[in-house]
């Protein structure tokens, strides 16, 4: 399609009078600038003109972004024209004289044509009366290209009308580009009715992946081992579903800056790490400038815990879509495209700053050791049978004998192997089956800490579920019930370890009760909710926790009905009541009644002390029953 255009605008150079302009369009990013002035290209001239009269032009280009008046158009045709005022020698031409500041501009035009004019331009053009002239002194085609036209400040009927001079009044060849999808509904109104008037023919461009890549690696700051990377690199942009060359641009600009210190031998050594980091940064750039992902990527390890956990969920089905979107060039890479910990370093770098050369370099120190067999199986696709058994036994052989440390590793380790049964590649014995399942129930039950065991289970089933993205659909049932054995030891393991509101509860003083406030603004350990989103009571012993209550001072009794004013949001009016309120109901009815049985023993301070307490854990139980409005 992009040819086409090409040959359009080579008849359209070689017209001797076209009467009209053209105008290109086509979405941000997609490579408009970069085909202009690659076709422009071809018209430059070798060298000034040797005669001391003629003035030689050629195409010229400007960029309208940002400009805010028609001066500062001028301005920028005129660095554009002054260099083709003098011969080869640096000699000012002797015709020059006898154009320049001869012609005062003073134009109108009607848009709508009601008699009326809608914009108008008056002022001396000084090296644009270069345009206008007649004279034999003037050799070459007046060819003026404007970029960039819905990035441009200026009121959009004075611009218009600006351009519509080079074509009314000066018989040049105009190309306008832009992307009018940017336009507002007003200025495109205003543009339609230029287009009616002015524009001749209109094209949109199309990305030409492949050529605008090779135009990038050709510049002088891309690093040499992009070239190597080439195919990788379209693939890659390919699999992104993006139009965006500018973006992609800037994103192997930015990986080539990255690498550029590092040793040469480091980067020949570790192209294996790199290949994969190069996918990562293509997959993160084009994913952060996407407004369907781009909150997902922006705080990507809650977004992967969440899916990963969930398949079934929102966040899995984006999730799942995300990893086979770029599952194509991620085989063979020894870290997935999506690797949380890559993505989150990508993004890091490109939000706040953040340099990856010491991340890098410390990768590529790495990669001149052996990976283990379990890191190799995600290039299974490069044995041959004799590699890929022995690969098989000695990741099998390493997972049973727990030599796997991280619970990540050891969940994708278990999907690979269940996808390999799944698809018959490789079957799973019963016996091995049964040791996989008996080595995450061990190593489930020796986690003593609520948020580590959170960590782990997270991890092992991220782990596991990206064998299903693999798999593209495939059932594998193995992975199932390796899923279901980590979730049953999970929530077995999750009754026994209290979280860190219940150990404050379980210990609760006046040296750590304002630990309540500062816990229930925390992030609970799922990484999903926080602790004001939970059931606090709900596991506790009434009689333990009234006891630990009534060995507050009368200040601490009172802090903690502040605490559960706060917690169950006493002030506000709640639309949508949260289910956790009616778990606690049981232990906060219990507190009331031992409160109501103490009251009578007390005197003083203390039973005013009391009192409040009764008041603050009825209005609880309103919020338990499911009382809505405000309780204060």
């Amino acid at each position: 399609m992009n040819s086409l255009i090409y040959n359009f605008l080579n008849e359209y150079y070689n017209n001797p009078d076209p009467q009209y302009a053209i105008f290109l369009k086509g979405s941000w990013g997609c490579g408009k600038t970069h085909f202009i002035k690659k076709w422009l290209w071809q018209y430059k001239a070798k060298e000034h003109s040797d005669e001391a009269t003629t003035i030689s032009l050629e195409p010229i280009y400007v960029s309208l972004y940002g400009l805010r008046t028609i001066e500062e158009i001028k301005t920028a045709i005129d660095r554009e024209i002054n260099p083709f005022f003098y011969s080869k020698t640096g000699k000012i031409l002797k015709g020059v004289a006898s154009i320049i500041g001869r012609v005062v501009l003073k134009t109108s035009i009607d848009f709508d044509k009601d008699g009326k004019d809608d914009a108008s331009i008056t002022g001396s053009i000084d090296s644009l009366s270069v345009f206008h002239s007649k004279e034999d002194v003037v050799k070459g085609n007046k060819f003026i290209v404007f970029d960039d036209i819905e990035r441009c400040q200026v009121e959009i009927k004075t611009l218009l009308g600006f351009i519509n001079f080079f074509v009314e009044h000066c018989n040049c060849h105009v190309v306008v580009i832009g992307d009018d999808s940017k336009l507002s509904t007003c200025r495109k109104k205003q543009l339609d009715e230029f287009r009616e008037k002015t524009i001749g023919r209109e094209f949109t461009i199309e990305p030409d992946t492949e050529d605008a890549i090779d135009y990038f690696l050709s510049e002088p700051y891309f690093d040499d081992y992009l070239k190597l990377e080439r195919d990788y690199i379209i693939k890659g942009f390919i699999c992104t579903g993006s139009n965006n060359l500018r973006i992609l641009r800037q994103c192997l600009m930015d990986f080539s800056t990255q690498i550029r210190e590092i040793d040469p031998d480091a980067i020949k050594n570790g192209n294996l790490f790199l290949h994969g980091l190069l996918g990562s940064f293509i997959a993160v750039y084009s994913e952060l400038n996407s407004k369907d992902n781009h909150d997902a990527f922006v705080d990507f390890a809650k977004f992967y815990r969440l899916g990963a956990t969930g398949m079934d969920n929102e966040n899995g089905k984006k999730l799942r879509s995300l990893n086979q979107k770029y599952n194509e060039i991620s085989q063979g890479c020894i870290y997935h495209t999506l690797s949380t910990i890559i993505v989150h370093n990508i993004v890091s770098h490109i939000t706040i700053g953040t340099s990856l050369r010491e991340y890098i370099a410390n990768h590529l120190n790495d990669s001149a050791k052996s990976y283990s067999s379990w890191e190799k199986l995600d290039g299974f696709w490069k044995l041959n049978n004799e590699e890929f058994y022995a690969l098989y036994h000695d990741a099998m052989d390493a997972l049973l004998a727990d030599k796997i440390e991280l619970p990540y590793q050891i969940g994708t380790t278990i999907g690979y192997f269940g996808y390999f049964d799944a698809t018959e590649v490789r079957k799973i014995t019963k016996t091995n089956l049964d040791q996989i399942k008996s080595g995450l129930r061990k190593r489930i039950r020796a986690i003593d800490d609520l948020e580590n065991l959170y960590e782990v289970r997270i991890s092992l089933l991220q782990g596991i579920n990206n064998a299903r993205i693999i798999g593209k659909g495939t059932k594998m049932p193995i992975l199932d019930e390796c899923a279901t054995v980590v979730q049953k030891a999970f929530d077995q393991k999750s009754k026994t370890l209290p979280d860190e509101m219940q150990k404050v509860l379980r210990s609760l003083s006046d040296d750590n009760l304002n630990e309540l406030f500062e816990i229930d603004n925390r992030t609970y350990p799922d990484k999903y909710t926080s602790y004001q989103m939970k059931a606090i009571f709900q596991h506790e012993n009434v009689d333990d926790l009234f006891a630990k209550i009534c060995c507050l001072s009368n200040n601490g009794k009172n802090d903690f009905c502040t605490f559960l004013s706060k917690h169950y949001m006493f002030s506000s009016s709640l639309h949508d009541l949260p289910d956790y309120f009616s778990m606690d109901k049981k232990v906060l009815v219990g507190l009331e009644k031992r409160v109501k049985a103490i009251l009578p023993k007390t005197k003083g301070v203390d039973k005013l002390a009391y009192r409040k307490l009764e008041e603050s854990l009825l209005s609880a139980i309103q919020r338990s029953k499911g009382v809505k409005e405000p309780l204060e």
